[in-house]
């Protein structure tokens, strides 16, 4: 049997021009990704200043307004929220000019005045969406903030201190998860307040129960679960996050352009929508036990059903006839503990910052 001995003198020709080309092929791809490290283009954004009504901050000038708008689009942007295993997410502590956010995840609002003789601490917490966060607003602008001077000049027994536990896109369902999360955790207050109607009404009525966010919080638990108990088969051996160069240049090209963007391979669970009868089921249940809760903690319990500015307000819309139905079915409903001030802001100029708040 003759064997064909092999011309190493032919192939290394061969070999030497494949080494350069995948040598100057590796050095250009590594100028491509320091050049777009530093000069990527930026992810186009949409003012977010333009949605707002700057004449409606009354107590404050408009720099500080606008300022206070910036800070707030950065949270909005950098999606600045930390995984919660009680209610998905909370608010990261943020430090900005205007709008800050403690390590216990609640707004800042103005310092309480010094506890004088004789006076005791009267302690509130509120729970609400981004209306009771302050979206847009300084911190001492926050409706906890006015609520904390406004009792403090009225209440001279006591020095009241108002904690706002307000997250942005929290409904009902997720404040109660909260709210009973501190109570295992913090001294219990005195009063809490619950602001809502906003969110419950998109939300219940559009996604469900399923909070904001759940996406990312499957992705990400599914991903660990994966690496850290998948089995060889299935667990990538390579991956790239969305701060790759590379991936970045594609997201700019697809929002440039308009051509979407690519789904992800692993699934969460799709938002559902309910009917409005449904959605008012859930509100009330979540209402009754969070009266419970106070009745056997002994904590006044009082929830509003905030204005918006689609219910019998300046922006009526067609497309909110079931929120309507929604606000409808709760201002039917009587009972200890609920204050419809829907109507609160009926007459006043300006009232609303932008078209939600």
């Amino acid at each position: 049997m003759n064997i064909r001995k092999i011309n190493w003198g032919r192939l290394k020709p061969i070999y030497l021009s494949f080494s350069v080309i995948v040598v100057n092929t590796l050095i250009l791809l590594g100028l491509l990704l320091v050049v777009l490290k530093f000069w990527s283009p930026p992810i186009p954004r949409a003012d977010f200043t333009r949605q707002f009504d700057l004449s409606s901050y009354q107590r404050v000038d408009q720099t500080t307004a606008l300022e206070a708008i910036l800070e707030n689009q950065k949270i909005q942007d950098e999606k600045a929220f930390e995984f919660f295993p009680w209610a998905v997410y909370v608010t990261r502590p943020f430090k900005g000019v205007y709008v800050n956010v403690g390590k216990d995840h609640s707004r800042l609002t103005v310092l309480p005045p010094p506890l004088k003789t004789g006076q005791k601490d009267f302690v509130i917490w509120t729970f609400g969406g981004s209306t009771m966060f302050g979206w847009a607003m300084p911190d001492s602008q926050t409706l906890a903030s006015h609520l904390q001077t406004a009792l403090n000049n009225r209440l001279f027994s006591y020095r009241v201190r108002v904690i706002n536990y307000g997250q942005p896109f929290y409904h009902s369902t997720m404040e109660l998860a909260f709210y009973q999360y501190l109570l295992r955790r913090e001294e219990k207050p005195n009063v809490v307040f619950f602001l809502d109607g906003l969110n419950d009404s998109n939300n219940l009525i559009k996604g469900g129960d399923i909070p904001w966010l759940t996406d990312i919080a499957t992705v990400g638990f599914e991903q660990e679960r994966l690496r850290k108990y998948g089995t060889d088969a299935n667990v990538p051996w390579f991956t790239l996050n969305e701060s790759f160069p590379l991936l970045r240049l594609r997201t700019w090209i697809q929002q440039k352009f308009k051509m979407g963007t690519s789904s992800g391979v692993v699934k969460y669970p799709k938002r559902r929508g309910m009917s409005v009868a449904k959605a008012l089921d859930k509100y009330n249940k979540n209402f009754q036990i969070c009266q419970s809760i106070g009745d056997a903690m002994n904590i006044r319990t009082y929830h509003f059903l905030q204005p918006v500015p689609w219910f019998n307000g300046p922006s009526p819309r067609p497309n909110k006839q079931k929120n309507v139905w929604f606000y409808e079915g709760l201002i039917d409903k009587s009972r200890k503990g609920f204050y419809p001030i829907w109507n609160a802001l009926q007459g006043v100029p300006s009232a609303y910052v932008d078209a939600r708040h």
